[in-house]
């Protein structure tokens, strides 16, 4: 008896210190627990890096946020389209234990496909005409004529008569 006695201390202690280890190790460290880096910017067609550092992790998924994941610790990745997405890691450790963390990346166009330089040729402006130095004629005359004895001098400088 007492021989069972002792087996089933050192069985309650075996489960009592895996409970405890799993608990100091993934339960009681949530800050450090999923450590990975991926950029906060990128441009458009760039590989850009990303991986994790996470203690105890066995398992990854990267969900890309543009319909691209990968499963593997790390790597690189291109965005085809400028926006900003946000990029999900889920790690999964000993005993099953899964965390998940997200992070935004803003997407940009390269500078070398967004601007570009472009040579327009220049617009002629039209030249002003000067103005008259003198008054127009006007055929006092002809007018008389056409028995229009009321007209107006096209300008505030007068008229000019012409000689009969």
């Amino acid at each position: 008896m007492d021989r069972q006695i002792l087996i089933l201390i050192i069985v309650v202690n075996l489960i009592a210190g895996s409970i405890f280890a799993y608990k100091k190790a993934y339960a009681g460290n949530e800050k450090t627990y999923i450590e990975y880096s991926i950029p906060n910017t990128a441009e458009c067609g760039t590989k850009i890096p990303y991986s994790d550092k996470t203690k105890g992790a066995e398992s990854w998924l990267w969900d890309f946020g543009d319909g691209e994941y990968s499963n593997t610790q790390s790597g690189e990745h291109s965005y085809l389209e400028p926006n900003t997405y946000n990029v999900k890691l889920t790690v999964i450790g000993a005993f099953g234990v899964i965390k998940d963390s997200m992070k935004s990346i803003t997407v940009q166009l390269s500078n070398a496909e967004g601007t570009q330089k472009v040579s327009l040729p220049a617009i002629a402006q039209p030249k002003a005409e000067p103005a008259p130095t003198t008054a127009p004629k006007v055929d006092v005359k002809k007018q008389r004529r056409s028995g229009n004895s009321n007209f107006e001098l096209p300008n505030d400088k007068g008229a000019q008569d012409i000689e009969e």
